[in-house]
């Protein structure tokens, strides 16, 4: 994610960010998904954190007091902000399969790397990297299949149309904007990415959640993660999330651009897929806070 400039912090910079996608993602299908996104977030008041006074509250418990406060005195309430469905959090800036150190014997979790990135924001934000623990984006030319190992190269370029064990879903872009060659999103082009999820997919995701309800319990206010209105924001936080380190291009440590399809199909394709738009969208949207 973008680091800091002018003192901005994350939760300052993500309204005009969203905006800048709902314009230039480069498929009328994100466009729209970024543009409901970006509603959601507004009209759950989780857009106004950068207005915060020094008392507004950083975790779940403060949110509580918070709120008790304000309801002790009903007519300051009306001026102050909305109490915050979600704690504000040290968010992992880069929680991708390369920051994150597995024990290869016992599969479990040694460490996370790389911290440079990280900023305070609403809890969830890094969700994103709950996908890459649940399945991968490889190159179409070096897809993880013995058939595909025993090919030569001419026989890759050619390729198989028939040829996709294991793949969660094909190997054209049916849907969306422009683009061409391998890039991905007009119909009848190959992608020169795909994703494929795990069997245990379901299962793992069950897990994380209960796991993460028995950690840390609930979000703001004394709510917990079993209710619907803090799954709903987790849902657009989530979103956001995807939006904010796939929308946007890192060129030589620039992340001002946002992506195309001739460029970046590899995020492009993270994109859809994460988001659940488009002809290979994956995940429900009921599976993306499964608690």
């Amino acid at each position: 994610m973008e680091k800091s400039g002018g003192g901005s912090s994350l939760c300052d910079r993500i309204p005009a960010k969203l905006a800048q996608l709902c314009a230039q993602l480069p498929t009328l299908a994100l466009r729209e998904k970024a543009e409901g996104v970006r509603k959601r977030y507004a009209e759950m008041g989780l857009d106004c954190c950068g207005g915060r006074p020094s008392s507004y509250p950083n975790n779940a418990t403060k949110a509580g007091d918070y709120a008790r406060k304000a309801d002790d005195n009903s007519s300051n309430a009306r001026h102050r902000p909305p109490v915050p469905i979600l704690p504000l959090t040290l968010n992992h800036g880069d929680l991708v399969p390369g920051n994150i150190l597995v024990d290869r014997a016992t599969g479990r979790l040694t460490g996370v790397v790389d911290w440079a990135e990280a900023e305070l924001g609403w809890w969830g934000l890094p969700l994103y990297g709950v996908e890459f623990l649940l399945g991968f984006v490889e190159s179409r030319r070096h897809r993880r299949s013995p058939e595909r190992e025993e090919k030569n190269d001419m026989e890759e370029e050619a390729g198989d149309a028939d040829d996709t064990p294991g793949v969660a879903w094909g190997a054209e872009a049916k849907g969306g904007g422009g683009g061409g060659g391998t890039s991905g999103g007009s119909e009848g082009t190959a992608r020169a990415f795909e994703w494929t999820y795990y069997a245990q997919a379901e299962e793992l995701r069950r897990l994380f959640w209960e796991e993460v309800e028995r950690e840390i319990g609930g979000g703001g206010g004394g709510r917990g993660f079993g209710e619907p209105e803090v799954r709903r924001a987790v849902e657009v936080v989530r979103d956001v999330g995807v939006l904010l380190w796939f929308g946007f291009a890192w060129d030589d440590g620039k992340v001002d651009r946002v992506v195309n399809e001739v460029d970046d199909p590899r995020e492009v394709l993270l994109l859809e897929t994460f988001l659940d738009v488009g002809a290979y969208g994956g995940i429900a949207e009921w599976e993306k806070a499964r608690l």
